[in-house]
């Protein structure tokens, strides 16, 4: 939900990793959390040329203002970045479950062998494409009320994981999936 705590979980996330780009949906990553912003298709577009042309080493860029076409342009791109962290925020604005284009199915479906780590946020579980939650080694919520979001989540988490969503007080969490995936240092924030 809004306010839960998504972003700041995400933003202390993204500290783990030298190279982090973030599809800003909502402009909630800036400079100071540390984010480069670039505002807009192009200008997003050839900041991250730039940087992968001169091989810079550390950066974080949002990319604030993308529709969804011009999102899944830049997905393509970033395929041939390797060695990023990827985020997603409102990503049910770019893959619901009627809708999965191309280039971000590629990133899902495949990313890991390009080394692109990937986290992607939602205030509605319900409203992500499958194959987002199906290829996530972790699932992390907050607490959750709508009926149609317990269900789903249900779905893999089993019965009486999903149950606990419902009692969850502000800002805790119920992670699900394969601990050891992550990093000792992610884990310690979870």
């Amino acid at each position: 939900m809004k306010g839960s705590g998504k972003t700041y979980l995400t933003t202390e996330i993204t500290r783990e990793f030298p190279r982090v780009v973030v599809v800003d949906a909502l402009g909630e990553y800036d400079r100071a959390q540390g984010f480069q912003e670039t505002f807009g298709f192009e200008h997003s577009l050839s900041v991250l040329e730039y940087l992968a042309k001169n091989r810079v080493p550390r950066y974080r860029v949002s990319c604030i203002g993308l529709d969804p076409t011009e999102a899944e342009i830049l997905f393509g791109f970033l395929w041939n970045l390797r060695g990023i962290l990827l985020v997603v925020e409102e990503a049910t604005l770019y893959c619901s479950p009627h809708t999965f284009p191309p280039n971000l199915a590629q990133l899902v479906l495949r990313g890991r062998h390009q080394a692109i780590s990937q986290v992607y946020t939602s205030q509605r579980p319900s409203g992500l494409n499958r194959n987002v939650t199906a290829q996530s080694d972790l699932v992390v919520s907050f607490h959750q009320h709508e009926p149609l979001d317990v269900a789903y989540l249900r779905q893999f988490m089993g019965p009486d994981r999903a149950q606990r969503l419902l009692h969850l007080r502000d800002y805790q969490i119920l992670v699900y999936g394969n601990l050891s995936k992550a990093p000792v240092s992610i884990l310690e924030k979870l």
